[in-house]
C-alpha cells in the first residue's frame, strides 16, 4: 500500500505545482508553494495575514 500512497503523494505534488504556478501569476508567493507544503506551511506563518 506504500507504493499506493507514494503514486497518490505523486499526483497530488503534479496538482500542487500546477496551483503553485497559478498562485505564481496572482502575485503570490506561488512558486515556494509549489514547491512544497512544508515551505508553504512556513510561508503562510511568517505572513501578518496567517
Amino acid at each position: 500500500m506504500k507504493s499506493d500512497t507514494g503514486i497518490e503523494l505523486g499526483e497530488q505534488g503534479i496538482d500542487l505545482r500546477e496551483q503553485g504556478i497559478e498562485l505564481g501569476e496572482q502575485g503570490s508567493v506561488g512558486a515556494d508553494t509549489g514547491i512544497g507544503g512544508s515551505e508553504r506551511g512556513m510561508l503562510l506563518s511568517k505572513l501578518p495575514i496567517a
